[in-house]
């Protein structure tokens, strides 16, 4: 008997996902819905019956192409957009280049075995019908035709059920010449290394897949620059973030970042591709809280280049896997509880002992930046401790959705409790629409978290200026403001056991005119207010006294005042970077200087409020602020300090110089 011949082949694979469970009549359709398609596709069609054959194989259909891999890789993406297009199941398609034999079936038909099927099987069960896989062999091929070069995409090892390595590819999406380019802005740390290598990378790389890049460096630093910021990343379509270790203690990053998430929330972009630079070690504070969630490239060193353009391109066009994220504690954001750089002030300890006296209502009320989340998060470990339980909720994090109207903010705060207090029950289960959003709250506060909860319980409101402008507030406030009563009223109530924080910077009087319906005139009421000297000899002595003497902490103050932020960058700088103290002062406000990033977020937020920056052109200038209102807006956004408007002062030396040279020049 003759041996059969074995011969070289381009193995196109598919089967359909989740098929098994589907009805016979949905299978019957899926099936003849293939078939149409190999049927109508043109690489098909111009073969002769010898050099394609058209197999069986169960869920789905092989196709084996004895011709040119093209062939095979033109009737890939012929079925998978055909299918994509039409379909109601998705199509996995896998290709290989290996050793078949013919041979002849018990239908006597045509029919063919040999590793070029197997592997184009294997890679096929990788696939999850979002896009074209291949084995590095149909690769190497495809990659020796120009037209297909660039568009193979490596997908990295993967393994059989029997644990045999194998390197899996991916066909990328054609850029299309003549469509509108996608627009992409890239989120970095100015002036740092190995950023701007990475920075120079992207912006001379990614055009050659089609996009339009957009870096803010080549423009100059004013309020054109920070309207620009804002509005090339809320109109792009995607961000990439360039997270090194000093990016990801970057205030302009973290505003570049929530700027992009609030237009995300209102519009589904920006896409969001973080890379990470130097290390996969984890992040954490503000900015590693916010990328966490999402998958990273890694860029190690310029052996990576090109494969980082790739998995940003692939990322934009196909999902493809990344890796993920989370790092040690950075000056920035929230302070860890049992951080060896926290300062305590006199706030803290009145803050905790009114928690552990269970008061109705606690306001801690301060600016931007001066640390009452750390306050809070500190004083709600000691309340848990002595055996109150805390729900913490940031508003912050919420979602424009979450807020948008008072049931929607309500059902959030509900699954909140359920979730924290680890308790029993749907908290949609008992809400009623004909009772308002308050009553089915405090409904559920009463028939579930205080039925199924006996200790003391303190609910922790973070940012909660969030909720003054929304049409709902005055309800909201006033329910809070009634508990307040309702325990002086009726102390033996359930109520009485029940305490609520509120963290804010805004002044509450300008939104809520009612003084009987506000919780902000009752209760303990606090002002976190910034270092002072004692504060910040206690931080000197915590980085091992890089300020040697009286006049180093006075010109230390002089130049960031007592801004707890900029006081533990300053120290942060002086110790890490090895620096003097006048080499940090002379370089305070220089836009490469340890402050700069800083600096340039406080020119952003202020370029995008008009009113606010003629108030601070003409206050600087030595005009007094025109209101009580400005005074308060600028006072609580961190800009000015003092107890009046007549009484106003910039609250650090470097936001003075900085902000003269940018809206005075």
């Amino acid at each position: 008997m003759k041996k059969p011949a074995t011969e070289t082949a381009h193995v196109l694979m598919t089967d359909w996902v989740r098929y098994s469970p589907l009805s016979i009549e949905e299978k019957t359709a899926l099936d003849h819905e293939l078939k149409e398609a190999v049927l109508g596709c043109p690489a098909v069609a111009r073969q002769d019956p010898e050099d394609c054959l058209k197999l069986d194989s169960g869920d789905g259909v092989s196709l084996v192409f004895f011709g040119e891999p093209t062939d095979a890789i033109e009737a890939a993406e012929y079925l998978h957009g055909r299918i994509r297009e039409h379909a109601k199941a998705k199509l996995r398609i896998g290709l290989n280049t290996g050793l078949v034999t013919r041979r002849e079936d018990a239908n006597a038909k045509t029919n063919v075995t040999g590793p070029g099927i197997e592997w184009a099987q294997r890679a096929m069960a990788c696939a999850d019908g979002t896009q074209i896989v291949m084995t590095d062999y149909f690769a190497v091929n495809l990659r020796a035709f120009a037209a297909w070069r660039d568009r193979v995409a490596d997908l990295g090892e993967q393994r059989t059920k029997h644990d045999e390595p194998f390197r899996l590819f991916a066909l990328r999406h054609p850029v299309e010449t003549g469509s509108e380019m996608q627009k992409l802005a890239i989120v970095y740390r100015r002036k740092a290394q190995p950023d701007d290598y990475v920075v120079d990378l992207l912006e001379k790389g990614l055009p050659e897949f089609g996009y339009r890049v957009f870096i803010d460096r080549h423009l100059s630093i004013g309020v054109e620059w920070a309207q620009a910021i804002e509005r090339e990343i809320r109109g792009a379509d995607a961000i990439v973030v360039v997270l090194s270790e000093r990016a990801a203690a970057s205030e302009m990053v973290l505003f570049e970042l929530q700027t992009a998430i609030d237009q995300y929330q209102q519009t589904g972009n920006p896409k969001i591709l973080p890379i990470r630079v130097g290390s996969d070690e984890p992040i954490n504070g503000d900015v590693g809280a916010i990328l966490n969630p999402f998958h990273f490239a890694l860029w190690t060193g310029p052996g990576d280049d090109r494969a980082l353009l790739v998995a940003i391109h692939d990322a934009l066009t196909q999902p493809v896997p990344m890796v993920n994220l989370p790092r040690l504690e950075r000056v920035g954001g929230a302070m860890p509880p049992d951080s060896p750089f926290y300062v305590v002030r006199p706030t803290d300890d009145e803050f905790v002992n009114a928690l552990l006296e269970k008061d109705s209502i606690v306001l801690v009320k301060g600016a931007r930046q001066i640390g009452k989340t750390s306050l809070m998060a500190r004083a709600l470990r000691r309340a848990s401790e002595s055996g109150s339980r805390v729900v913490w909720t940031d508003l912050q994090a919420f979602g424009r959705s979450q807020i948008q109207t008072d049931q929607d903010l309500y059902l959030a705060f509900a699954a909140e409790f359920v979730d924290q207090l680890g308790l029993q029950g749907d908290p949609f289960e008992k809400w009623r629409p004909m009772f308002g959003a308050n009553t089915n709250f405090e409904r559920f506060l009463s028939s579930v978290v205080f039925a199924q909860v006996e200790s003391p319980i303190i609910w922790a409101i973070d940012e909660v200026d969030r909720l003054f402008t929304m049409p709902y507030s005055g309800d909201f406030f006033g329910m809070v403001r009634s508990w307040h009563n309702r325990r002086a009223a009726r102390a033996e109530e359930t109520w009485s056991r029940f305490s609520v924080a509120l963290a804010y910077a805004t002044e509450a009087h300008l939104f809520i005119s009612d003084l009987n319906q506000s919780p902000f005139n009752v209760g303990t009421r606090l002002d976190l207010a910034d270092f002072g000297p004692t504060q910040i000899e206690d931080l000197n002595n915590r980085y091992g006294r890089p300020l040697a003497s009286e006049s180093d902490v006075t010109k230390f103050i002089q130049t960031v005042g007592g801004q707890p932020y900029l006081c533990r960058r300053g120290f942060d700088e002086m110790v890490r970077n090895n620096i003097s103290l006048t080499e940090l002062v002379d370089s305070s406000a220089h836009e490469e200087g340890p402050f700069g990033d800083h600096l340039r977020r406080l020119l952003v937020a202020l370029s995008g409020d008009p009113l606010m920056l003629e108030e601070v052109r003409k206050f600087l200038g030595g005009a007094v602020l025109s209101s009580e209102e400005v005074f308060f807006r600028l006072r609580s956004g961190g800009l000015i300090s003092g107890s009046h408007r007549g009484d106003a002062r910039l609250r650090c030396g470097i936001y003075g110089e900085y902000l003269r040279l940018h809206l005075l020049s």
